[in-house]
């Protein structure tokens, strides 16, 4: 999430660039006016569109790569 405070965006650009550098598969998506456990409908900063659209994504980005291999 976009406000998740533990992941600062200088981290999210060296994570990116490290998976670049080693030619690992990937997608990263940060999502607005999203915490920390946007996912977890059992916490305060469950965000239901943001987890929804988060787990379509997951889910082809899988497929994809699955399909891959």
């Amino acid at each position: 999430g976009e406000e998740d405070v533990s992941i600062p965006e200088v981290d999210r650009f060296e994570i990116r660039k490290q998976l670049d550098l080693h030619h690992i598969p990937h997608e990263i998506h940060v999502f607005a006016k999203a915490d920390h456990g946007f996912f977890c409908n059992q916490r305060k900063t469950y965000r239901a569109e943001a987890a929804e659209t988060a787990w379509k994504k997951s889910l082809h980005w899988m497929k994809a790569l699955l399909r891959k291999n």
